[in-house]
């Protein structure tokens, strides 16, 4: 293809005011004098070299947000390791701190309990002690009921011995006195 072949073509791609005129001729090429052609071909060249700059540029631009889209995405990818890190640190700490929780409060529960115990055994001790107590003192006082009933009978055997004695005494007085009545009055009668 020579250049008005390629600028034919570039320029049956554009469309032109009026519908183009076409130049009457065998082959439909048009023919172009050099300045021309050279003039065409520079805008052509010009307007390439724009293209590719407005490429360049749109490239640079695609790869500097790409540039940037990868720095943002590498910032929130170590910010949300550090919050990662951040939350497993903090989750570790919260169950270190529930595990120190739960064991200080297993051996408080242990050490109420162990008292609580302790407590159920004084208290059943002191109970059982009371109990006894109370028993031998139930035993002491029937013990000495039983005593106080034995010198009731006792004393009223004695008093019984005692009221025999005195009555076999005053009996015994009794006859004495009667005789010795006798007695005197015999001897008063006989001394007369």
């Amino acid at each position: 293809m020579n250049r008005s072949e390629i600028h034919g073509c570039q320029m049956a791609g554009k469309k032109k005011k009026g519908g183009g005129k076409k130049k009457k001729g065998g082959d439909g090429a048009e023919k172009m004098n050099p300045e021309n052609e050279m003039k065409l071909l520079s805008m052509e060249v010009s307007q390439l070299q724009m293209q590719v700059i407005m490429q360049h540029t749109q490239t640079m631009n695609s790869k500097s947000k790409a540039k940037e889209l990868t720095i943002k995405y590498q910032e929130l990818s170590e910010e949300f390791d550090k919050e990662k890190k951040k939350q497993f640190i903090i989750s570790m700490n919260m169950t270190r701190q529930y595990k120190l929780m739960r064991e200080k409060l297993t051996g408080r529960i242990y050490e109420l309990s162990k008292q609580i115990n302790q407590q159920k055994e004084e208290m059943e001790r002191v109970q059982k002690k009371c109990t006894e107590r109370i028993q031998e003192k139930e035993e002491i006082i029937a013990n000495k009921d039983k005593e106080i009933a034995s010198w009731k009978m006792k004393n009223e055997e004695m008093a019984k011995e005692f009221g025999q004695m005195l009555k076999q005494t005053l009996d015994k007085m009794s006859e004495k006195i009667v005789i010795s009545n006798e007695n005197l009055l015999d001897q008063y009668s006989d001394s007369r």
